[in-house]
């Protein structure tokens, strides 16, 4: 019987992106594997905590003395340096990665798992890797959402979902609103956000705005969803997913440079950063208005049956459990 111990956080600073995929893997691997032992470590906020009791994980603040002598510990934290990714090789059982960007010497290792669009073939030196959207761990709940969409006919834009990100520290959701407002009219805006202090009407003139809360099954909102606009994080993979059309606002330079490769495979629309809806947001109304309005988004929808494929998670937790000490 296999332990696995998940380091993430999930907090203001660094909203759901990496507790969401990391619990998808644990989800997979206790499908593949139901005898395995799973705990999660990490800084978590009060939604975080709700969401890993919701799926009957244990949960702790930080590394409990000798926890990791016996298992494996699966890192997805960008805020880890070489000194402290050396330091948890000595002390765990065996180490898997989740990483996005390829800074550190990763040869240690047990597993390196990259599931980012375009990463298939890149040059890791761990003893085995995980690479490309083949091995992305995709909700179940989502397969069903991506079956319908890719077999229905035709398209009628009538819902908009917008949601940046569990954590919008820069009102970008907000000003988002109000440029959606002036793009199209008589449409159902749907923003998924943690900040309730809204009223539903005083952001749109021409369309309805419904708020809604974030919630353990976030994927309920995107079974209406026409649409969807979202902050350039886990979310446009989920979207491109399911083969909702979609545009990326990122709030980094990471997310920007992942929404560039997404919008290049056709998979999405880029709308820039979140930045630029203060300092240009004529140019972002204008970009919203021509995507919004058009007739059709058949590239999309058939890039997404192309580029994504339903038994990924199983893929990745295969490869996992085939790592594991």
């Amino acid at each position: 019987m296999a332990a696995f111990v998940f380091h993430c956080h999930a907090n203001t600073q660094t909203g759901l992106g990496h507790l969401s995929r990391c619990l998808q893997i644990a989800l997979a691997i206790k499908t593949e594997a139901p005898e395995s032992q799973i705990t999660f470590v990490g800084d978590y906020h009060d939604f975080a905590k709700q969401l890993l009791s919701s799926y009957h994980y244990d949960h702790l603040p930080k590394f409990v003395n000798k926890m990791l002598a016996n298992a494996n510990l699966v890192l997805d934290n960008y805020h880890l340096n070489q000194a402290e990714i050396n330091e948890f090789r000595q002390q765990a059982k065996g180490v898997i990665k989740i990483d996005d960007f390829d800074e550190f010497d990763l040869s240690a290792l047990d597993l390196v798992v990259n599931f980012r669009l375009g990463f298939d073939n890149h040059p890791y030196k761990a003893q085995a890797s995980a690479l490309g959207v083949s091995y992305y761990p995709f909700k179940q709940a989502l397969i069903n959402i991506r079956e319908s969409n890719l077999a229905k006919k035709g398209y009628q834009l009538n819902n908009i979902l917008v949601f940046i990100g569990g954590s919008d520290n820069s009102s970008a959701g907000e000003k988002l609103i109000k440029l959606i407002d002036t793009a199209v009219h008589g449409k159902n805006i749907y923003w998924l956000t943690n900040d309730n202090q809204h009223s539903d009407n005083y952001l749109c003139q021409h369309n309805e705005l419904t708020t809604l809360p974030l919630t353990p099954d976030i994927e309920a909102y995107y079974q209406q969803a026409d649409f969807f606009i979202n902050g350039g994080g886990l979310a446009k993979y989920e979207a491109s997913f399911c083969a909702i059309p979609n545009a990326c606002i990122s709030q980094n330079l990471g997310q920007k440079q992942d929404s560039e490769i997404f919008a290049n495979y056709g998979l999405s629309y880029d709308l820039g950063l979140t930045e630029q809806l203060e300092k240009t947001p004529k140019l972002i109304a204008k970009k919203l208005a021509n995507i919004l309005n058009l007739a059709e988004h058949n590239q999309l929808i058939e890039q997404s049956r192309q580029t994504f494929t339903s038994q990924s998670p199983k893929r990745l937790a295969q490869a996992i459990l085939k790592a594991a000490k």
